[in-house]
């Protein structure tokens, strides 16, 4: 019915259009190592996948939240906490704005993106491991400004074959991932963690 053909319509535009939009100023924002806005661009990159549902997942869609989120817990400064209220602590209204508007949107938002989708994205890696080696050298390049997360024809041409990436073995090694370039015992602290539960403030390049 109309309903069902206005969904479509919004999401074709926040996914295309607004998608193009925001990756283009973000794309100049990792050029010249702006991040302050590229947190911001970032974060609402993630927000156009906020209700996407699993058999939607893409690689544009796979890709811009493990960047969006590896980038932001690199680089931006989480200061909320789910738990504050169980300690009996609450931030002021002026805190809360302050700490909020330095990404245009509410921090405990883009936890709630993140960990809906985790389980999604997790599954989406591991069923196509062409599409995860394309999106791990995508976060690497993204979280160290170095290139966007798609590359024009011309370079793309040039790159060397994505690295073959795998989850890393042993005790929570679950959603985290290393190049089969990386010496074994560098593991640990080498590891890319988009999905790890606390993905938010450990997600590092190697």
């Amino acid at each position: 019915g109309k309903l069902r053909r206005c969904s479509v319509a919004l999401r074709r535009m926040l996914r295309r259009e607004l998608h193009a939009l925001l990756e283009q100023w973000n794309n100049v924002a990792l050029r010249e190592r702006e991040m302050s806005a590229a947190c911001t661009l970032f974060a609402h990159l993630a927000f156009v996948y906020k209700h996407i549902e699993e058999d939607e997942i893409d690689y544009q869609a796979l890709s811009t939240l493990l960047c969006a989120q590896v980038f932001l817990g690199n680089n931006h400064t989480f200061d909320a906490e789910p738990d504050l209220a169980s300690k009996g602590t609450k931030r002021s209204f002026k805190e809360e704005a302050v700490s909020d508007a330095a990404l245009g949107m509410p921090q405990t938002e883009l936890f709630e993106i993140f960990a809906r989708h985790r389980c999604k994205l997790l599954r989406a890696l591991e069923a196509n491991p062409k599409q995860r080696n394309e999106a791990m050298e995508a976060v690497v390049r993204t979280v160290t400004c170095t290139g966007p997360r798609v590359l024009s024809s011309s370079r793309a041409a040039n790159e060397l074959e994505p690295r073959s990436w795998q989850q890393h073995a042993g005790f929570r090694g679950l959603g985290r991932y290393l190049p089969d370039t990386t010496a074994l015992e560098a593991a640990t602290s080498e590891a890319l963690t988009p999905l790890a539960d606390d993905a938010h403030f450990e997600g590092g390049a190697p």
